[in-house]
């Protein structure tokens, strides 16, 4: 007892000294590393500008603002302050700020890595850095395979631990996917923006996809996946947004290479039953100038990831090497799906394209008619992170053949092979370094090799 009132006893000397004052009513003994906004101000101090709103919020009683103020104090570290209120006037001891110093995991599945979680050890320990940490280990069990884990985080204000109880729950794989039921669109047209199959384990980052694909394809405004879980397995629910058919952009901006630019298009998503869709885009700089229209036919019943690309393009590039003028039209059967964890695109057919070279290497016109070849594979992990690129893999072979035997001014085949790589260094989240390699390969075979050179046009030749 007598050690108790010591400590008091040095408090109420301390006070006297105090130098930060947060009103005339409430006194702080350190010197603030940091400022209550004016909203906190007047929750601890009372609100004194007599508007008619303010009467309620006059006076603040100190028992009051002892309640606000540990609650402001712990959202920047101060878990342990000392409160004494004499003659009216509360008076407080910050205390040290709270360090986190180790996370400790009970019920962890071996999968989660904890290790790999930055910015809460050595943080202030705060209801943020709490929260941050109970949602990042739950979403990471999520993207374990875990559809239904439930976390608990409990600290020690103390010594600055962390402990984080977990029930994973069951690893599960998915069982049943259904979704809301859209007037205009066949059952099961969302379906082919899947990342993920039934019977597949059941990934977070997989129903994210979804949900992205289709937003960005403007078939619907948004998407959320509801979730059953059961002892066999979970079971899926998707919530669909619908939004307008037709959607239209314009926007302006300014390029490094190009200069001034201006960009309009339009977007008709839902042309019939199977979500068919037209594109059209112009943009325009000094450099280039492009107009492109696209139209994604389904042809099959749903749920079809097949359909045909009919597309049309009229492009003028002026470089410091060459200008010239190209339109051309294609038709391009095309068809996409995904494994465990990569997405497939895969085309071929048709495409006519006329160049016109007015400055530069090649003919002057050249007219030929292309057997177009495309495959495309991306990583979920390049696709997810696409918004912040940070891993993954993308590559995309492409190879265009014309013949003159089949109406086209040459005969010659370009094949090209691109790629990127992201590797997110010992995977930690949030990233401290992400390297990255990016690379074009490529070649243009003719029957006569450099002979036929002269007559190639600038769509069959590379720049660096």
């Amino acid at each position: 007892m007598m050690r108790y009132l010591s400590l008091v006893f040095l408090f109420f000397n301390s006070l006297a000294s105090a130098d930060t004052f947060v009103c005339p009513a409430i006194k702080i003994k350190q010197n603030l590393s940091f400022k209550f906004t004016e909203d906190e101000k007047r929750s601890l101090c009372g609100d004194h500008s007599n508007s008619e709103n303010s009467r309620p919020w006059a006076d603040i009683p100190p028992s009051q603002s002892k309640i606000y103020m540990k609650a402001m104090l712990q959202t920047r570290g101060y878990d342990n302050p000392i409160f004494v209120e004499r003659d009216g006037i509360l008076y407080v001891d910050l205390g040290e700020v709270t360090k986190t110093r180790q996370i400790i995991l009970q019920g962890a599945p071996q999968s989660l890595q904890i290790s790999r979680k930055r910015e809460i050890i050595g943080e202030n320990l705060t209801p943020a850095k709490l929260t941050e940490l109970q949602d990042w280990i739950t979403f990471e069990l999520r993207h374990l395979g875990y559809p239904c884990p439930e976390v608990k985080v409990i600290a020690d204000e103390i010594k600055g631990d962390i402990l984080v109880q977990i029930n994973p729950g069951i690893l599960s794989v998915i069982q049943k996917v259904d979704a809301d039921f859209l007037a205009d669109l066949h059952p099961g047209v969302v379906r082919r923006y899947d990342a993920f199959h039934v019977g597949e384990q059941f990934d977070i980052w997989d129903l994210i996809l979804a949900e992205r694909r289709a937003s960005n394809d403007d078939l619907i405004v948004g998407s959320h996946f509801n979730r059953e879980c059961t002892l066999t397995g979970v079971n899926l629910f998707q919530k669909i947004q619908p939004g307008l058919p037709r959607l239209f952009r314009a926007g302006v901006g300014l390029d490094s290479e190009q200069g001034p630019s201006a960009v309009i298009s339009s977007h008709y998503s839902r042309m019939n039953q199977r979500g068919s869709s037209l594109d059209n885009s112009l943009s325009a700089s000094f450099r280039i100038q492009d107009f492109i229209s696209t139209f994604n036919w389904y042809i099959l019943k749903n749920p079809s990831r097949f359909y045909l690309r009919p597309t049309f393009e009229l492009k003028r590039d002026n470089e410091s090497q060459y200008e010239y003028v190209e339109y051309n039209a294609s038709l391009l059967p095309t068809v996409s799906w995904d494994d465990d964890s990569n997405r497939w695109e895969a085309s071929l057919g048709p495409t006519y394209q006329d160049d016109h070279t007015v400055t530069g290497i090649g003919p002057a016109d050249s007219r030929n008619w292309f057997l177009n070849q495309s495959l495309t594979i991306a990583s979920h992990g390049y696709e997810y992170f696409l918004p912040s690129p940070q891993r993954g893999y993308k590559f995309s072979l492409t190879s265009f053949t014309s013949n003159k035997a089949i109406v086209s001014s040459v005969t010659a085949s370009k094949i090209s092979l691109a790629g990127e790589g992201l590797f997110n260094f010992r995977d930690f989240s949030p990233p401290t370094l992400i390297l990255g390699l990016r690379g074009l390969i490529g070649t243009t075979q003719t029957p006569n090799g450099s002979a036929d050179s002269a007559n190639l046009p600038l769509s069959l030749r590379s720049f660096l």
